[in-house]
């Protein structure tokens, strides 16, 4: 008999969230069947979604991808240029600019819950990839009642504004520094800014030299 796998085991198969697994499932993406109230996924439907294989990637470059929970079956994407679009889950396939409607609602990204982040392993599927840009990482030193700017890096960054920054940060504290997070007091944030006022930069701020051995 063929094995049934739950939905917490198919993510873990396919490495992404469980709440990516019920969207796969809602949209007919991924073939399951309900167990009572529960959503079961035979191997060989695992087997024909991975299949598929990841797709080439397109011409489309994103800067993030979100389900939204209030637009069932439906992908939320950023452009590289901030706009927002949306496009239907279903069928896998390169999904272009035509097809793409406006998006009016929140910013997936600042919304708490509402919102889960698409892996780039379904991105792919979609012939979509995750746009690379060039941003100024300015790193400040945090004092008693101010902070100093150490050094400015440019980093070639891929992924949303938070994906961005996290990985900022890590490149930052691969460089020797101690990071000072936010909830340690510090203030390490993604910065909008028009391009007269030099462009979107990312401030990190790390503890003051003389702390940065301590833990």
């Amino acid at each position: 008999m063929e094995k049934m796998l739950t939905v917490a085991e198919v993510a873990g198969i396919l490495r992404v969230s469980v709440r990516t697994v019920y969207n796969l499932l809602e949209a007919g993406t991924l073939r399951g069947v309900r167990v009572g109230r529960a959503w079961r996924v035979l191997t060989s439907a695992l087997e024909a979604l991975t299949a598929q294989g990841p797709g080439e990637p397109g011409p489309v470059a994103v800067a993030g991808a979100w389900y939204v929970n209030a637009m069932a079956n439906r992908i939320v994407v950023e452009l590289p240029g901030g706009e927002l679009k949306h496009f239907a889950v279903v069928p896998f396939r390169a999904a272009t600019l035509e097809e793409m409607e406006d998006y009016k609602g929140y910013h997936p990204a600042q919304m708490t819950g509402g919102a889960q982040t698409v892996p780039d392993y379904v991105l792919r599927h979609y012939g979509l990839s995750l746009a690379t840009v060039s941003l100024p990482v300015i790193v400040v030193e945090a004092g008693d009642r101010s902070i100093h700017p150490v050094e400015k890096l440019t980093l070639e960054l891929s992924g949303d504004r938070q994906a961005m920054l996290r990985r900022a940060m890590t490149a930052v504290a691969a460089r020797g520094y101690r990071v000072l997070r936010d909830a340690e007091g510090g203030c390490c944030e993604y910065m909008p800014r028009a391009a007269e006022d030099g462009g979107d930069h990312i401030i990190v701020t790390v503890w003051p030299e003389e702390d940065q051995g301590c833990e």
